[in-house]
């Protein structure tokens, strides 16, 4: 029987594969003893997220909070060269291992309590990681969203409230956030927009682009400067920390900060009125859109 070109090819890339995972697995096994276990821990918490089980995502992260699985895990890229040890700050490691953000997996832990008493530990744990790297981001998550759309969102500080009418073990979740929260107002003036030293590490887009929106919210003279306003950084960002936009280039246009490279620069006038209003004001600002209204209303007399 003769062989053909293509499956001795085929043939090829199968032991090609088997060898780079073989070699995977010895070098990862010559890792010290903490780089594995980091590693296995922060898989264990990917896979938990993605079957949704909110025991399963609270046991695990407790555990990766506890060994600090961000200090040190394993790269096992295919190619040799590229495999290396990384480390992260948490939020970051959250972000680009984990890939998720802080209020989806709040949500993931908090939407089903088979477990009260796991979950709302886990709870506290998340809690104590944002408010120590982002602390604005913690303020932000904790209240409700509704942005002149359709897209409402309890916050932190709600949720947490409805859930103790079932389970008095989130009632401790509320107090701890709400302790953070009054630590973060009775701080120095700026303790809002100050992120840890950690967080100056982080160095993914999101992450970055979060301490940039923070450090614009409340200096309408830098946003004006960059050719936007403080509504439209502030609405960027709650969006951004909610996982309604879902990249940091779209966040950036949505802020004013990268403009559109789109030739069409017209509005959509259809929809419901109060959903066109907040298109208007999110692209032009309060002022230019009141102005707008009231030429509006001058001309329909």
């Amino acid at each position: 029987m003769t062989t053909s070109i293509k499956e001795i090819l085929n043939a090829r890339h199968v032991i090609n594969q088997d060898l780079r995972k073989i070699s995977s697995e010895d070098w990862f096994r010559s890792q010290p003893a903490n780089i594995k276990a980091n590693t296995i821990a922060s898989q264990l918490l990917h896979q938990a997220i993605i079957a949704k089980n909110p025991n399963d995502i609270s046991d695990a992260l407790i555990k990766c909070i506890e060994q600090k699985v961000w200090e040190g895990m394993a790269y096992m890229a295919s190619v040799p060269s590229k495999r290396k040890l990384i480390s992260y700050t948490p939020i970051e490691w959250l972000r680009q291992e984990i890939c998720i953000e802080p209020d989806t997996l709040m949500r993931l832990i908090a939407g089903v309590m088979p477990d009260p008493e796991l979950t709302s530990n886990a709870s506290i744990e998340l809690i104590n990681l944002v408010a120590k790297e982002e602390p604005k981001t913690l303020v932000i998550l904790s209240n409700n969203y509704w942005h002149y759309s359709n897209n409402y969102m309890l916050g932190w500080l709600e949720i947490f409230e409805n859930l103790e009418k079932f389970d008095t073990s989130w009632l401790k979740v509320s107090l701890v956030l709400n302790e953070k929260i009054d630590s973060i107002y009775q701080g120095p003036d700026d303790a809002k927009n100050r992120s840890s030293k950690n967080n100056d590490l982080a160095s993914d887009s999101i992450s970055k682009l979060v301490r940039t929106l923070g450090q614009l919210i409340d200096d309408p003279a830098k946003c004006e400067a960059k050719g936007t306003n403080t509504f439209k950084v502030s609405n960027a960002l709650d969006r951004l920390l909610r996982g309604i936009t879902t990249s940091a280039e779209k966040a950036k246009r949505e802020a004013g900060l990268e403009k559109s490279k789109k030739t069409n620069c017209g509005y959509s006038i259809t929809g419901k009125p109060k959903n066109v209003a907040g298109r208007i004001i999110r692209r032009l600002g309060i002022g230019p859109a009141r102005r707008i209204a009231l030429a509006i209303l001058e001309e329909a007399k």
